[in-house]
């Protein structure tokens, strides 16, 4: 679902009911997900950790401290407080 919200032009494209049929149905997913114990792993600003995170890259941004997550490629997960899925980041330089 997230991946057809990233194809800016299909998904602006796209006629309003279905976007909005989309939306709606991956809302009752995570919902579904949440209640079950899943958590999404988002660690925008956080410090790396490579026992948590898989660095994407490196890139240089203006007022990072270095060693911080500045970008997430792709979200992590993790269930009953184990990692099942490490985000994949960019790090600052």
């Amino acid at each position: 679902f997230e991946a057809a919200f990233a194809e800016g032009d299909f998904w602006e494209k796209a006629p309003d009911e279905w976007r909005a049929g989309v939306e709606n149905i991956l809302g009752q997913l995570k919902a579904v997900l949440a209640g079950r114990g899943l958590k999404e792993i988002i660690p925008l600003g956080e410090k790396f950790d490579p026992a948590i995170h898989t660095a994407a890259g490196s890139a240089k941004e203006e007022g990072a401290e270095e060693g911080i997550i500045i970008k997430i490629v792709r979200k992590g997960y993790a269930i009953g407080g184990k990692l099942i899925r490490s985000p994949k980041v960019i790090v600052s330089e």
